[in-house]
């Protein structure tokens, strides 16, 4: 089985069917966590994007590469515009259906694809073009004269690529950019805690692994069947940042990072694998858990017992705060549970993660007691399951979004940039 094809067999199994809750490819931490976080990120920049596009009247031109089953369109146009102050302020979308001008899709795998024009056959503004990515964008797109705003990747798809493909890809997109256009590329990140044995302590160019999709798969069937693996380039900030430098000197064409960030430290996919990390918590099952309705989470699986690895100060650095942070939340959130009237705990009190910002572990702590206190007295329903427990998943997310540093922590890595023809 290649590269190429592994996606089809998921997929025939049913694993691409939306939404699924606590299992699957669209489980609730893609819909709910990491598709958010990537839009916390992207947003102030496609906001900034739009309003030059509102201005002359078209609308936004969208070129996903990799797009599989169209995913990247799912997730930009459930991007919101920041609410603002209050909860009462309605939820606007940044790219409604009427702000989005064309949307084109490129990948090299029929399955994907044919699925792909079924989900959106009723949509005349968008269509699928199969691809050879590491040749470059496709002739089909580069004869078409017509630029896009937007040139978007996700879910670590560039780590298919070997570095000199990646800037193939990089230079076709200067080139066919208008004046003015973003990037976003993700690839796997290299420090993961999914895979501390993948990580190395001098960044390598065309750094690939092994990797397995096993994920997809229940326990049984990771047991009983063979899952093939292929190769996948694990990414650094700082390697990023010398391939973008890169793809700029040799195109000519100004490319501009605006921000890095780590998605999924905390909910990668392999926690539940334990696939490359034997001893990580089954945390993408306990914040699914979180996240579904009528459902009560053992909270114990969420607590991390960070095993440092030699060698690696900074990141173990990273880690044991980052952990600690969570840890806290969680064990605080039991005692709250235990005992709701206890809910004035002298937050200042609290111990603090080292080298890093206190205050997302101080907000989400005050969150909790405010909502469990107020809850005291509810007698509807499951309010642990349907309120709190929700509530304890966004506040994890909040610490997983203010402490993270965009260096390769994460599941992936991701960046925003900004393409520039028009800066002498």
């Amino acid at each position: 089985m290649t590269e190429a094809n592994e996606y089809s067999h998921p997929l025939r199994l049913g694993r691409y069917r939306k939404p699924t809750s606590t299992f699957g490819k669209y489980d609730n931490a893609r819909r709910f966590w990491e598709d958010h976080v990537t839009g916390v990120f992207l947003a102030p920049y496609l906001e900034k994007l739009l309003e030059r596009r509102g201005e002359r009247g078209t609308g936004l031109r969208i070129l996903d590469l990799g797009c599989g089953v169209g995913d990247g369109l799912d997730l930009i146009q459930r991007i919101a515009r920041s609410p603002g102050r209050g909860v009462g302020a309605a939820r606007m979308e940044l790219v409604p259906p009427g702000l989005l001008g064309e949307y084109v899709g490129v990948d090299i795998n029929d399955d994907l694809l044919c699925q792909a024009e079924e989900c959106y056959a009723s949509a005349s503004n968008v269509r699928f073009v199969r691809g050879d990515l590491s040749e470059g964008l496709p002739d089909e797109i580069l004869s078409d004269h017509r630029s896009f705003d937007l040139y978007f990747t996700s879910y670590a798809m560039l780590s298919h690529f070997r570095d000199g493909e990646f800037l193939t890809i990089l230079g076709d997109i200067c080139r066919h950019a208008p004046e003015r256009a973003l990037f976003v590329g993700d690839w796997l990140g290299q420090y993961s805690y999914e895979w501390p044995r993948f990580w190395l302590d001098t960044p390598r160019a065309d750094y690939f692994v092994d990797y397995r999709m096993s994920y997809l798969y229940d326990e049984t069937e990771r047991r009983t069947n063979e899952i093939p693996s292929f190769p996948l380039r694990l990414m650094t900030r700082d390697e990023v940042l010398r391939l973008l430098t890169q793809a700029s000197e040799e195109s000519g064409v100004s490319i501009h990072p605006l921000v890095t960030f780590d998605r999924s430290i905390l909910t990668g996919r392999h926690t539940d694998t334990r696939e490359y990390n034997p001893t990580s918590p089954p945390l993408r099952s306990a914040i699914n858990s979180l996240l579904e309705p009528q459902t009560r989470t053992d909270l114990e699986q969420l607590l991390v017992d960070y095993v440092p690895r030699r060698g690696f100060d900074a990141v173990n650095r990273f880690y044991e705060g980052f952990f600690r942070a969570t840890n806290d939340l969680v064990s605080y959130t039991v005692a709250l549970l235990e005992n709701p009237a206890h809910t004035e705990r002298e937050l200042s009190g609290l111990p603090q993660p080292p080298c890093l910002d206190p205050s997302p572990l101080r907000d989400s702590m005050g969150m909790m007691a405010s909502l469990i206190g107020g809850l005291r007295s509810v007698d509807w329903g499951d309010a642990r399951a349907n309120l709190i427990e929700p509530a304890l998943a966004h506040a994890l997310e909040h610490i997983e979004i203010r402490m993270q540093q965009g260096l390769g922590m994460g599941h992936s890595l991701g960046v925003v940039a900004e393409i520039a023809k028009d800066v002498d």
